[in-house]
């Protein structure tokens, strides 16, 4: 195989941590053993990364541009966030844009397609994905989940309209990428077609980690735990999952993990008071080591995933390469990932009383089956090796290898 010299915008890319992060540092530490890389990424991640290559060898050129950010700004707007990352972008070209000894050039993440950032600028091949964020707030959950999540998810979709509409750097951005594009996605690959009319090739930016595959050896027990990870933020509506467990049936024992932190923290352990439910509840907030995670999830049998806007869920492949099937709704990511074979998908409904109802019964249905259950387990395992990032990692090279061909 070649060695290449590539060019990669990794804004997100870190060994410590996870989602976007985690997507960046994956591909980034994997392909460095076949070319030589030149990665650009925000200056927060120097210490992690510095920490991690201590007393390793390192064939990466790490290039750490700053970023200028405006905390309370984004706290009372989160959507400000794009400004300050939009500059970002910005300094990362000029950083490099007069170093043209590259064979290629790579716009790798943040996925979100209304940044594409300025790489393809340069004139080398260029390629552009896995890319995200084309699909609106849905609209089964804008009038049921509060007046905020109503405010903010009208703003967001008119911000989306503006952004796939008239937003040209996008447009340039996947015209000089043509046939490179990567779709995070099936929704977003059928979205390039329709307002882009650009075909793309279906790259799910999330893998498993055969160090953690292994076979479920649990001792036999009455007791069904379930597992929730993520961000405390409204979109990732924990509140469904603690409403529809609380409608279970009091005479089953079951647990809830909860992991990770944020401004609905508070909220959604007062909830599980309120519902009766916060005994059978662990909340056991942000983990600084990443290796926490896994031990946690091997203590439980179910993941349910009720966010109600992703594009690239990871923990799903997370908790499936540890054979945990998944309950969720039947959107975005999640849906490329669950089948009927490996978890429950569940169709939204404008009535949110039906989507807890719903949710309820895809759990009894899950805790009361329990060889269905185990079935489940065992293709969540054989999916999961299917899909390592070992094995993305040849594919990406196939297609740099392409690019290079034409």
């Amino acid at each position: 195989m070649k060695r290449l010299k590539i060019l990669i915008n990794a804004y997100a890319c870190n060994p410590y941590k996870g989602s976007e992060a985690q997507l960046g540092w994956n591909i980034i530490s994997r392909l460095s053993k076949f070319h030589d890389l030149t990665v650009l990424t925000d200056h927060i991640n120097k210490t992690d990364i510095d920490n991690f290559f201590k007393n390793k060898k390192n064939n990466i050129s790490f290039n750490y541009v700053k970023r200028k950010r405006y905390s309370i700004l984004e706290k009372i707007w989160p959507p400000s966030y794009y400004w300050s990352y939009a500059k970002w972008q910005k300094c990362a070209y000029k950083f490099i844009r007069d170093n043209k000894n590259f064979d290629i050039c790579h716009q790798l993440n943040m996925i979100g397609i209304r940044e594409p950032g300025y790489l393809w600028k340069i004139n080398i091949p260029f390629i552009y994905g896995p890319v995200g964020g084309l699909t609106y707030y849905p609209k089964e959950f804008i009038l049921n989940s509060g007046i905020y999540v109503f405010i903010y998810s009208l703003t967001y979709n008119i911000i989306r309209f503006i952004d796939l509409n008239f937003k040209s750097r996008t447009k340039f951005a996947l015209k000089k990428a043509n046939k490179n594009v990567l779709a995070s996605n099936s929704d977003t690959q059928n979205l390039l077609v329709k307002y882009f009319k650009v075909k793309s090739k279906l790259f799910l930016p999330v893998a498993a980690d055969h160090k953690i595959q292994k076979l479920r050896n649990k001792k036999q027990k009455k007791q069904v735990n379930f597992f929730w990870g993520g961000m405390h933020i409204r979109r990732k509506s924990l509140n469904i999952c603690l409403e529809a467990l609380s409608k279970v049936d009091k005479k089953i024992d079951w647990r809830l993990h909860v992991t990770g932190t944020g401004v609905m923290s508070n909220k959604w352990k007062l909830l599980a008071k309120k519902l009766n439910i916060e005994k059978k509840c662990i909340f056991y907030g942000y983990l600084k080591k990443r290796n926490d995670l896994p031990k946690i999830i091997e203590k439980c049998d179910v993941h349910l995933f009720s966010s109600i806007k992703e594009d690239t869920p990871a923990i799903i492949m997370e908790t499936m390469s540890l054979g945990l099937p998944t309950i969720c709704f039947d959107l975005f990511g999640a849906k490329d990932l669950v089948n009927k074979n490996r978890g429950i998908k569940i169709k939204p409904s404008t009535n949110q009383k039906k989507n807890i109802l719903n949710f309820s019964k895809a759990i009894i249905e899950i805790i009361k089956l329990k060889k269905k259950r185990e079935m489940m387990s065992s293709n969540c395992l054989i999916f999961a090796k299917k899909h390592t990032w070992d094995k993305k990692i040849r594919v990406l090279n196939k297609y740099y290898l392409n690019m290079v061909k034409n």
